[in-house]
């Protein structure tokens, strides 16, 4: 009698994911590339601290330093009417024209005119190079504003402005003519107006008006 042998069954074989090589590969260069991402970012940091960081003994110089406080007050007393100003200027009611108002209002501050006036000057200065061409004019055409509120020769200054900037916005030389010839006209029926007839329509939009 012949006996045969129960053959045992073979275990499946596991199968190898396809690169797996190339894939640990890529993972090894990526945390590679994160490694050093984030030394140079430690590296940054810590250059940046560095350079804020000061001595104790400096620190204390800066507190001991009577002149330093003093200036930080004269800093803040220059400060205080533009902070007082500026909270108006972000209201959404908020026009060119009281930009306008708002820095003459400034320009006028005690804080900016004694004892030394040059710093008038030099806020004119700056704020000529900064188109305030178009806030001239929106003052000049607000109804609600008096002409005697602009500043020096800006009302003269408001209507030679006024074909500059129509000329900048790509009118024709014609409607450039009839604006400017409104723009007068507006202005001599501005100033014959008495204090009644403003009062009646100071409420008014612009459009309206």
């Amino acid at each position: 009698m012949v006996t045969y042998k129960k053959e045992k069954p073979r275990a499946a074989k596991k199968k190898q994911p396809k690169d797996t090589q190339k894939t640990a590969t890529g993972k090894r260069k990526r945390s590679e590339q994160t490694a050093t991402v984030a030394d140079q970012t430690a590296t940054t940091t810590v250059q940046e601290t560095a350079k804020r960081t000061i001595t104790f003994d400096e620190a204390n110089a800066i507190v001991q330093d009577q002149q330093f406080w003093q200036r930080c007050e004269y800093v803040m007393k220059l400060l205080t009417p533009v902070v007082k100003k500026t909270k108006g200027l972000e209201t959404y009611g908020c026009s060119v024209s009281i930009v306008y108002q708002t820095l003459a209002d400034l320009l006028n501050d005690l804080q900016y005119c004694n004892p030394d006036d040059s710093v008038v000057v030099q806020a004119r200065s700056l704020v000529e190079d900064q188109k305030f061409d178009t806030m001239r004019i929106a003052f000049l055409l607000d109804p609600t504003k008096n002409l005697n509120d602009f500043v020096g020769d800006d009302c003269k200054k408001a209507l030679n402005d006024v074909p500059v900037v129509t000329k900048r916005l790509g009118c024709s030389e014609d409607m450039v003519k009839s604006i400017v010839r409104e723009a007068n006209a507006f202005v001599s029926f501005k100033r014959g107006m008495s204090s009644e007839q403003k009062a009646k329509v100071a409420w008014l939009a612009p459009m309206d008006w």
